[in-house]
């Protein structure tokens, strides 16, 4: 019975412990980064359609 009471303890600590260290890691975590925008070009790569293409010839003026 006395060992049965300290292994309860002996596991009570180590989650204790665990809580602890997982939570200091959260605090000392960076952030994590924000995805970025997602660009023109990259929809139309997802959805398999071609860009379009700016206009040929002379520039008008």
């Amino acid at each position: 019975m006395h060992f049965e009471l300290h292994r309860i303890r002996a596991r009570e600590l180590m989650r204790e412990a665990d809580a602890h260290r997982l939570a200091r890691q959260a605090r000392s975590a960076p952030p994590e980064p924000r995805a970025a925008p997602e660009s023109e070009s990259v929809k139309y790569v997802q959805y398999g359609v071609t860009a379009p293409r700016a206009p040929r010839g002379p520039i008008p003026r």
